[in-house]
């Protein structure tokens, strides 16, 4: 399953910033909240970049009673206020798909795994 969640910043906040940059402010506000790392698996820029989160072999913070069985992702952005760029929407759909075959066999991997199965596919 894939949980997305929006980081809630107006895009107006996240312009001054590249999404490494944005990315890796999320990653301190959680670590600063007590957590290891950031509480998603992958986090999706702006502009429609993948961005890498915590390891696929650890569980995220993101949905109580499902986050073993569940890949969390951050899209960057306030999606109350505008809707996802067709960019964003896009990456979205293909981490869905890839997701959702590869925990169809029960097995946590780290992106290398997924680009190698995909690839052989």
């Amino acid at each position: 399953m894939l949980v997305v969640h929006h980081c809630a910043y107006p895009d107006a906040n996240i312009n001054g910033s590249t999404e490494i940059a944005h990315q890796k402010q999320l990653q301190t506000q959680h670590k600063n909240q007590g957590r290891c790392d950031i509480g998603y698996h992958f986090g999706v820029g702006k502009n429609g970049t993948l961005l890498e989160g915590m390891p696929m072999t650890i569980p995220g913070i993101h949905v109580p009673g499902f986050k073993s069985q569940s890949v969390a992702v951050v899209v960057h952005g306030d999606y109350d206020k505008i809707l996802l760029h067709k960019d964003q929407r896009l990456l979205i759909y293909w981490l869905g798909y890839v997701t959702t075959m590869i925990l169809k066999q029960a097995t946590l991997l780290t992106i290398k795994h997924w680009l190698q199965a995909i690839v052989q596919e």
